[in-house]
């Protein structure tokens, strides 16, 4: 474990020591040994005037990640909550991992950083903590990242388009108009984790900001140092190929549809089933798409479906 400040010197900080924590820090692991103590420094760095929480949860990883959490959270038992699955709850569909860490949390406020990504800024948290205190029409905030690569050498100083480097109302949240870097989110702890229908979905991050655009806008801060978005093999996310990445969207936006239909928000229900269809098309060529429709309206073999076209 790297030398960082005890836990008493952390709370030290907190003029409210004691109380529950105003924040709470939601991490998820899964095979991260190599990268997790970039994360637990990130966190046990910040500088706040409250006390904050950190919720790590381990998907059943078969490496060293889970001991190195245990580890982390004996030397911080007051501020390291520790959450080790024996079996693996992603790949069994019991619930998504952030979902259970969420579950858990006690701050008014939930961030977020998967352990594979980190922090820079010591004063990350409690500028964002000031600026939803402030600003009550805001429901989230975040910021830039650059990325890193395994050894964590700059990749590129910038995570985020230009265009997305802006705040976004609550509008462009609910129509997944918006880019919030998700190792970034800092948002009201309100119950948007526990739909049936987050179950089954790939990308929870668009499914979240969509739901929480139903309370408010996001901000972007520009007084933030950026974090670390690291790029490896190993990658949830940025070590898998384009195909699967539009067959997660896909997957996605349909449960999304789903979702909204069920909650009769036609409006929404009807730019989500837009957007499925938009991928659905990038995914498969048109002749494949022809066959797959004329299969399904007619329910016939395909040489049913030529004899049509010949006019027998």
């Amino acid at each position: 474990m790297r030398n960082l400040r005890t836990e008493r010197e952390i709370t030290g900080y907190w003029e409210a020591a004691g109380e529950n924590p105003a924040v709470s820090i939601c991490c998820i692991a899964y095979n991260h040994e190599s990268y997790i103590e970039d994360a637990f420094e990130g966190f046990l760095i910040q500088e706040t005037n409250f006390p904050f929480e950190i919720i790590v949860h381990d998907d059943a990883s078969t490496d060293k990640t889970a001991d190195i959490i245990r580890e982390y959270a004996d030397a911080y038992p007051n501020i390291i909550k520790p959450i080790i699955q024996e079996i693996n709850q992603y790949s069994i569909g019991q619930s998504q991992p952030i979902m259970n860490a969420v579950r858990l949390s006690r701050g008014k406020y939930v961030a977020v950083c998967e352990a594979d990504d980190y922090w820079l800024d010591p004063n990350k948290i409690q500028i964002q903590h000031d600026y939803l205190e402030k600003n009550p029409s805001i429901i989230i905030s975040g910021h830039d990242a650059k990325i890193v690569n395994e050894k964590n050498e700059v990749v590129s100083e910038s995570k985020l388009h230009d265009s997305m480097k802006r705040d976004f109302s609550p509008e462009d949240l609910v129509a997944g108009k918006c880019s919030v870097l998700t190792l970034n989110w800092f948002h009201r702890n309100i119950d948007v984790y526990s739909l049936p229908e987050q179950r089954h979905v790939l990308n929870m991050d668009n499914f979240v900001l969509s739901l929480l655009g139903h309370h408010g806008g996001s901000h972007y801060h520009r007084d933030i140092a950026s974090s670390a978005y690291r790029v490896h093999s190993g990658g949830v996310w940025s070590g898998v190929s384009n195909n699967i990445k539009n067959e997660a969207q896909i997957n996605t936006f349909f449960w999304m549809y789903q979702y909204y239909s069920r909650v009769r928000m036609k409006s929404q229900a009807r730019c989500y089933w837009r957007k499925y269809l938009r991928v659905v098309f990038l995914q498969i060529s048109y002749s494949d798409l022809v066959i797959e429709v004329f299969r399904k309206a007619f329910r016939s073999p395909y040489s049913k479906i030529r004899r049509l076209f010949a006019g027998h």
